[in-house]
């Protein structure tokens, strides 16, 4: 038994099989560099504090994608003034991504409250 373990072909089919494993996994982690564009980020720019207009442009150049929502109102902040950015400025991120900036709206949202007192009748 051991002995036809170390037969030659034997051997051979072992070392082509090792060597075409090696080979898939080699290719397989090329085209995942390839694929991913491994090692090619950007940093996000930091747009804090800079109106809307001016922070889309900035994304617009730099290749990114953006998502814009509103925040609750603040008066303290200027209307359309970016609160907060994710990912948080300065962090790599790939060509393409999309960055969300939470954005003062300019006033107050109307909001219909229903009249729910003296409604419970527990």
């Amino acid at each position: 038994m051991l002995k036809s373990l170390f037969h030659w072909k034997v051997l051979v089919n072992i070392l082509l099989a090792a060597a075409v494993f090696t080979g898939l996994v080699w290719l397989t982690f090329r085209w995942l560099e390839i694929h991913t564009n491994h090692g090619k980020e950007i940093p996000v720019p930091n747009v804090m504090n800079k109106s809307v207009h001016d922070a889309i442009k900035i994304l617009d150049d730099s290749g990114l994608e953006y998502e814009v929502d509103s925040f609750k109102y603040d008066p303290k902040y200027r209307p359309f003034q970016v609160l907060q950015v994710y990912p948080s400025p300065g962090s790599r991120v790939k060509d393409g991504r999309t960055i969300i900036l939470k954005v003062n709206p300019r006033t107050w949202a109307q909001v219909s409250v229903p009249d729910v007192l003296d409604r419970y009748k527990g």
